[in-house]
């Protein structure tokens, strides 16, 4: 039934939708949302902006012990029949679908977070979208679509709950150290150390470490002037392609080195960006800083 799912949709093939569903599935590309959850968190609510880096993260991750766990086969891999388009956003295994697992986490939490229906209804669809695109594709089996989108779901619905427990993600420098280094190198160690989850893993310990310092020792305001936000962001975001592309130059490619390049990525959006933008007069500060 999957597998005359999707040569049922090779038959309706177009140039038209094979276009807009390539760019339609960028929609649930990790790049896109850390671009987006970088701008929340440097120009609209850091404590949002850290839980929904936190939400997407992990379920990059998890997404990846899962496949690693079934190491299902694509669906091209599966039968030959099948001619996929876009495959260079389909590296590894197949269940579940990454893209609709990180689509549905960014959707669901931040339609928590906006608590309008007007908002809600483009969360659904949004994700949606994203999941039929990687049908469309033929990069994944409906099943694969399916687990993604509950995952997604679930895990962010556990986070929220604890979350609400806690108050505030970090506490403590002992409590820091447990969410930033020993839950992801656990989390990545269920993987067998896989270089995608490699990056995530470090990316997130640098978010978390980075953003421990900065609300202990800096405390920046989000709110600033039009201009100041723009500024911000495009310092910002710069930033981050300079780090994600000199360390990859200057050093060879190894797993460890990725793993830096990643770690600094995360701490320059949580603590070296927001204590930039303090010394420049682009945001103000709560606390008096050390640094």
């Amino acid at each position: 039934m999957q597998l005359d799912f999707l040569l049922k949709l090779q038959e309706i093939s177009t140039p038209f939708l094979n276009s807009f569903f390539s760019n339609i599935t960028n929609l649930g590309h990790e790049l896109f949302y850390t671009i987006i959850i970088t701008i929340i968190f440097w120009c609209c609510s850091k404590s949002h902006g850290i839980r929904l880096a936190i939400a997407v993260t992990l379920n990059l991750i998890i997404n990846t012990d899962v496949k690693e766990f079934f190491k299902a086969d694509r669906p091209f891999i599966m039968d030959d029949r099948i001619k996929p388009l876009y495959i260079e956003s389909a590296p590894g295994y197949s269940l579940p679908s990454g893209h609709t697992q990180v689509a549905s986490s960014f959707w669901f939490y931040t339609s928590m977070m906006i608590r309008k229906k007007w908002y809600s209804i483009l969360a659904i669809v949004a994700t949606l979208i994203v999941g039929f695109s990687r049908l469309y594709l033929r990069l994944h089996w409906p099943i694969d679509v399916l687990v993604g989108l509950v995952l997604g779901v679930v895990i962010v619905w556990i986070l929220e709950m604890i979350f609400r427990k806690l108050k505030q993600p970090i506490y403590s420098l002992w409590l820091t150290i447990l969410y930033a280094f020993v839950v992801p190198i656990v989390l990545v160690g269920l993987s067998g150390f896989e270089e995608g989850a490699v990056k995530v893993g470090t990316l997130l310990s640098g978010l978390l470490f980075g953003y421990f310092i900065e609300s202990k020792y800096i405390g920046f305001k989000e709110d600033a002037t039009i201009v100041k936000q723009v500024v911000k962001v495009v310092l910002g975001i710069a930033g981050v392609i300079i780090i994600r592309s000199l360390i990859k130059t200057i050093l060879p490619e190894t797993l460890v080195v990725d793993g830096i390049r990643y770690f600094v990525m995360g701490m320059w959006i949580t603590f070296i960006a927001p204590w930039i933008f303090v010394k420049f007069k682009l945001a103000e500060k709560n606390i008096d800083s050390m640094f």
